[in-house]
């Protein structure tokens, strides 16, 4: 159960509940229950670098997708039937393969297949990119979702364009259990 609103006019969503929420770099997505605030690239005029063409999965009936890039699990999510935009995942620069594995409510699986190509993700003077979420990490145990209060998970990360030319961020993820921290240096000569 997820609640989500947005705002167009400040191109940012905020959630309660069952988070889907970006990351950074060398963040890991956890599944967790709690509140995100966050930028929402299908709310911007003014995007980050896209893939080579636009790309977008629309799903017929809720379902369970597994992320693979470059054959590495990236993130297992739960959308609900609508259209949804590739943008949203965390590709690395360079050439890409995403593996979608969708599994729906009736259990029927699907695999799509894309090669996206991705370049430096510099952002326009004075735009900014962030998230920021926080909440109970969440796994699903006999197909019940169990909710783990005690270690709680902060994930933010934060760009500023300063020039067309440059883009620096910061990022952090901490719980009970290990912190990462990272800055983020984008240029073009």
């Amino acid at each position: 159960v997820r609640a989500v609103l947005d705002f167009p006019s400040i191109k940012t969503r905020a959630q309660v509940g069952d988070l889907v929420y970006p990351i950074g770099n060398f963040q890991i997505y956890r599944s967790m229950a709690g509140v995100s605030l966050f930028t929402q690239t299908s709310l911007r005029s003014s995007q980050v670098t896209l893939p080579g063409s636009n790309y977008d999965l629309n799903l017929a009936r809720p379902s369970k997708i597994s992320v693979y890039i470059n054959e590495k699990l990236i993130q297992t999510i739960e959308l609900p039937a609508g259209r949804h935009n590739l943008r949203d995942f965390p590709f690395a620069a360079g050439q890409n393969d995403l593996k979608l594995e969708i599994t729906d409510d009736l259990g029927r699986t699907e695999i799509n297949n894309y090669s996206v190509l991705i370049t430096n993700e510099l952002l326009k003077q004075g735009d900014n990119e962030f998230s920021y979420s926080v909440g109970a990490p969440s796994s699903e145990v006999d197909g019940k979702r169990i909710y783990d209060s005690s270690n709680v998970t902060t994930s933010i990360f934060h760009r500023y364009g300063f020039s067309q030319g440059l883009t620096l961020g910061v990022n952090m993820q901490f719980d009970p259990h290990q912190t990462i921290s990272a800055l983020d240096f984008s240029f073009v000569t």
